[in-house]
């Protein structure tokens, strides 16, 4: 786990913006944490009430017919001639003291890489973030941003590539957080459907980015997220800078305008947790704190257990303590300690269960003694596997993540390849019709368990879900695409 010296003063002050790292903050390791539309393609009726880490973007133009080499992704530079400067690749990551190398070219065939070449001159903004050799290899030594800019007369491209620097246990829990290995970017395309996972991605994400890139109200189900996972799986450092757009609209725009008092249905902990790792902004880390100090302060971890409290359901306690948990992972400003509430929401989530019959259930008061099915796959499992991963593998939570996809199970209905919505029908909150468009919502925990057990029928029952959810899932909804893609990249590599 990261941690950080804060500087808060009292209380009081911790709950201020001006809580903040101290100058020259040092990281250090403490332990480890091992509504009917027609868009597109479809047409639905909406449903109810290491080391460091160096990211490396280049940003070139083309402005030729001229072809990167095969395997090279590049851009060309500008210049008063029509013959372009290239460079590739878009996206390097490095541990402090690694290397990588950084290719150009110009449409004649001229390359940095041919024997002898000195016809390229290369630049850092800051050599004490990211040096820069004559023949283009770079070395990362120190946190921070700088550029890199090449030359080769008469073409010129300044500031062509933009390099992040940050730890290498900020590496580290950028990929825990994410919840996929640090290779993704080299085994994604070698995993089942996702060829067609990216496909559907891209075509909706380009959607709704231009209809909504960048507006707070339009990241519910923490769309900043799913760029990021975007990001980490193609080298797409466009994706990288939508997830920073949406995650500081959603933070500047809601949870810090409310001082943290987020309704527990918009508390997404995770992309501000990214954020804060990427770019080192510590709003992100106090927006995370705030929102999981409201939640303690209101009482959402002390209610699991009242069947007569109006407002339990599993969305809300699920993502109260895993705010906590994320808040604990990346040494938020201590508003209060977010260990000792990630334990004891877990122990309350687990003494719900125990409390509803120890079977798979969790009877809700707001859905009418009935759950919600989505709300316990994508919130309460989620957040009981994030600890067991992240923070202590209890032996009671794999039990417990079984019998509730068994319970779940029983609602699969093979015609409409979807769950049904509820268990029981609730007048005025939801029915037992098939949701087809929370398929991929629900689907990874299924990948985890088999992963956990070898048991090869969650595999195949998370299979057919997360097939289903590509193929009959409509993606025009603002949450529909959200909700699908925020979590559901971790199931090809569970499964």
């Amino acid at each position: 786990m990261v941690r950080a010296d804060w500087q808060c003063g009292n209380r009081e002050d911790a709950q201020s913006s001006s809580c903040t790292p101290r100058t020259g903050v040092r990281w250090r390791v403490r332990g480890s944490g091992a509504g009917t539309l027609s868009i597109g393609r479809r047409v639905a009726q909406t449903r109810r009430l290491n080391p460091a880490m160096v990211s490396i973007t280049l940003l070139a133009l083309l402005v030729s017919c001229s072809s990167p080499p095969t395997g090279l992704e590049g851009g060309s530079a500008q210049s008063s001639s029509v013959q372009p400067l290239s460079v590739a690749p878009t996206s390097v990551w490095l541990s402090i003291g690694g290397t990588s190398q950084l290719t150009a070219w110009l449409a004649s065939g001229v390359r940095s890489d041919d024997p002898g070449s000195t016809a390229f001159q290369w630049t850092s903004s800051d050599p004490s973030v990211i040096e820069v050799s004559s023949t283009g290899v770079l070395t990362a030594v120190g946190r921070g941003t700088a550029t890199i800019s090449v030359s080769s007369a008469p073409y010129v491209r300044e500031n062509a590539t933009t390099v992040t620097v940050t730890t290498a246990e900020q590496e580290a829990l950028v990929f825990k957080i994410l919840g996929v290995p640090a290779s993704i970017a080299d085994t994604w395309r070698s995993l089942p459907n996702t060829a067609a996972y990216d496909s559907v991605f891209s075509e909706y994400g380009e959607y709704h980015w231009e209809r909504g890139g960048g507006v707070w109200e339009r990241t519910y189900y923490d769309r900043g997220l799913a760029w990021y996972a975007a990001w980490a799986r193609t080298g797409n450092t466009e994706y990288l800078e939508r997830g920073h757009t949406d995650v500081t609209a959603y933070r500047d725009g809601y949870v810090m305008p409310h001082d943290g008092g987020a309704t527990p249905k918009w508390v997404f902990p995770e992309g501000l947790a990214i954020h804060y790792i990427l770019t080192g902004d510590s709003t992100s880390a106090l927006a995370i704190a705030k929102m999981a100090d409201v939640m303690v302060r209101v009482g959402w971890l002390d209610t699991m257990t009242d069947p007569e409290y109006r407002w339990v359901d599993g969305r809300t306690q699920g993502r109260a303590v895993l705010v906590q948990l994320i808040a604990y992972l990346i040494d938020a400003p201590p508003l209060r300690d977010f260990r000792y509430e990630t334990d004891r929401g877990i122990q309350a989530i687990l003494d719900w269960h125990t409390m509803n019959g120890n079977n798979g259930a969790w009877k809700m008061a707001s859905y009418c003694g009935g759950q919600a099915h989505f709300q316990v796959s994508h919130a309460l499992l989620e957040v009981l596997i994030r600890y067991y991963d992240l923070v202590d593998p209890r032996e009671d939570i794999p039990p417990v993540v079984r019998k509730s996809l068994d319970y779940i199970w029983q609602d699969w209905d093979p015609g409409a390849r979807a769950f049904s919505y509820m268990d029981k029908h609730c007048e005025g909150v939801g029915t037992t019709d098939p949701a087809t468009d929370l398929d991929l919502l629900m689907v990874w925990p299924f990948g985890w368990y088999y992963q956990q057990s070898g048991d090869a029928l969650y595999k195949q029952h998370g299979d057919d879900v997360f097939e289903a959810g590509l193929e009959i899932t409509w993606w025009g909804g603002t949450k529909q695409f959200n909700q699908s893609f925020m979590r559901s990249y971790r199931y090809p590599y569970y499964r």
